[in-house]
């Protein structure tokens, strides 16, 4: 494999994963209809309380970036 394709192999490998990730962002956002991010707001309004549901949503959807 030449360097060429390595690179190619990069950046669609690199798209195709921002591609997934909004979609399923996307589909979290409107699944919940908002809500979700109000009722996240009060459950992290403690620091410890906060790592906690972090955790847990990041370990339901398997990825921080769409938690975040």
């Amino acid at each position: 494999m030449d360097y060429f394709q390595m690179v190619c192999s990069l950046i669609s490998g690199l798209a195709l994963f921002l591609y997934g990730m909004d979609t399923m962002s996307g589909a979290l956002s409107q699944m919940t209809g908002g809500g979700l991010e109000e009722k996240i707001g009060k459950a992290t309004r403690n620091r410890y309380r906060g790592f906690l549901v972090g955790t847990v949503i990041t370990a339901i959807a398997q990825s921080s970036s769409v938690t975040t």
